[in-house]
C-alpha cells in the first residue's frame, strides 16, 4: 500500500456518492487505505442526503456500508446557513446554530458563480431529496481546496468544469476499476490525491 505522510492536519477528501458501489462491493477497509492520521474523508451534507435517498432492493447493501462508514470514518463537512422554507427541517442544506463551519470566502465566490450557471430546482424523480446538480456544485465548491473523488466519467457539469478549471477533481475509469485489483486500484487513488498537492 502506498503510504503518504502529511505535515500537520490530515489531508481532507471529499467522495462523490458514486463511490460507494465500487467500495461496498469490494468490502474495501478505508482505514487501510485512508489512515485518520493521514487523512479525513468527507462527504458534503448533500453527499449525506444521497446516502438517505431510497436505494433499489439490490442495491441496500451499498447503503448499509455507506451509513456504516459516515458513523465510523467518514465525516459529514456540512456549512453553516440560514433556514430555507424551500426545504424541510429534515432536509435543511445548510447547519445552523452552534453546528457547522462558516464557508470560505473562496469557496462562496465559486459557489455562486457555480449556481448561476448549473442551479436548477429540478430534480430527476420525486421521490429523490435533492435537485439536479445540487451534490456535484458542492463537490466543485470544496475542490477549489480539496481533492474530490469521483468516477463522474469527466460528464459535463460542475464536476467537468471544476476539473478544467484545474481544481482538485480526481475521474476515475470504471473499466480500471474492474480490471485491477482492489488493492492496486485503491492505491491508484492515493497516488493520484498525492499529485492534487503538487
Amino acid at each position: 500500500m502506498v503510504s503518504v505522510m502529511f505535515e500537520g492536519e490530515a489531508l481532507r477528501v471529499f467522495l462523490d456518492n458514486n463511490l460507494w458501489d465500487y467500495l461496498a462491493e469490494n468490502q474495501v477497509n478505508l482505514l487501510q487505505y485512508f489512515p485518520e492520521s493521514q487523512y479525513e474523508l468527507c462527504v458534503t451534507t448533500y453527499g449525506k442526503y444521497e446516502i438517505f435517498q431510497p436505494f433499489r432492493k439490490e442495491k441496500i447493501y451499498v447503503q448499509k456500508y455507506a451509513l456504516n462508514a459516515l458513523q465510523t470514518i467518514v465525516t459529514e463537512d456540512s456549512v453553516f446557513g440560514f433556514y430555507s422554507s424551500l426545504f424541510s427541517c429534515e432536509y435543511q442544506r445548510s447547519s445552523g446554530f452552534g453546528s457547522g463551519r462558516f464557508s470560505e470566502k473562496n469557496e462562496e465566490i465559486a459557489r455562486k458563480r457555480i449556481y448561476d450557471k448549473h442551479g436548477t430546482q429540478k430534480q430527476r424523480k420525486k421521490s429523490q431529496i435533492l435537485f439536479q446538480e445540487e451534490a456535484d456544485i458542492e463537490l466543485a465548491v470544496r475542490s477549489i481546496n480539496h481533492p474530490v473523488v469521483t468516477f463522474d466519467a469527466k460528464k459535463r457539469g460542475p464536476l467537468y468544469d471544476a476539473y478544467h478549471e484545474g481544481q482538485k477533481i480526481i475521474f476515475l475509469n470504471r473499466e480500471r476499476s474492474q480490471d485491477l485489483p482492489v488493492d492496486e486500484f485503491m492505491n491508484e487513488i492515493l497516488r493520484a490525491i498525492d499529485d492534487t498537492k503538487t
